[in-house]
């Protein structure tokens, strides 16, 4: 899970640095995500999922919104089983 994590880490510097793909920004956001949220780190998953919507919102990038509610709702739910 670590590597895994490293590596998306790396996909979204790549991906910050190019206009024209915060799509694969967003998506590979949601996927750093889940391998928090599947990890235990529930909290650091809602942090970054959170910080996603806004930067999603401030874009005007609405087309993977869905995925980044459906993430955040995801979360939602692993928080209140976990308690």
């Amino acid at each position: 899970m670590e590597k895994a994590f490293e590596y998306i880490q790396n996909s979204i510097k790549l991906a910050k640095i190019f206009e024209n793909t915060i799509d694969r920004y967003i998506v590979s956001e949601v996927f750093q995500s889940r391998i928090k949220l599947f990890s235990g780190d529930i909290d650091e998953a809602y942090s970054l999922i959170s910080d996603t919507l806004n930067t999603n919102k401030a874009v005007n990038f609405y087309k993977e919104l869905k995925k980044l509610k459906e993430m955040k709702i995801l979360i939602l739910l692993n928080q209140n089983k976990n308690r």
